[in-house]
């Protein structure tokens, strides 16, 4: 649990912020960030490599298209084969990454010596957001 490992929490969000930020983002939120948001309106000082960072609450939340267009890779090459891209075990790959969904992912965290969490609010898994979700670097 991130807690345990010395990330402070904030307080929890209000459903108002979340309705706002989807209007503010156009897309319908994954239920696990909503859920997460509900518990805790992001983390501060949470390992993301080897510095601290901070997982973004609502009203920092963003695409990536539009706030670090620079992260975005030109051609990452061939797309990931499925049974990698849809591997949602514990050795899942942050490494298969698929162009087009890139494209289309919301920046939830600092970046931090080349990590940084994004999150494809269209990838989902039966209803919420999977692991693959967040991808750890690029």
């Amino acid at each position: 649990m991130v807690l345990a490992r010395g990330g402070q929490s904030k307080g929890p969000t209000s459903e108002e912020a979340i309705s706002e930020a989807e209007k503010r983002l156009g897309t319908e939120l994954p239920k696990s960030l909503k859920d997460f948001w509900r518990a805790s309106n992001g983390l501060m000082h949470i390992r993301l490599d080897a510095d601290e960072g901070l997982i973004f609450g609502v009203e920092t939340v963003s695409w990536l298209k539009s706030s670090n267009p620079d992260l975005i890779p030109e051609n990452i090459g061939a797309p990931a084969l499925d049974e990698d891209y849809f591997d949602y075990g514990p050795d899942q790959d942050p490494i298969y990454l698929r162009d087009a969904y890139i494209q289309s992912t919301l920046v939830v965290s600092d970046l931090v010596d080349s990590g940084i969490y994004l999150l494809n609010p269209e990838d989902q898994l039966q209803g919420t957001c999977a692991d693959r979700g967040l991808v750890e670097s690029l």
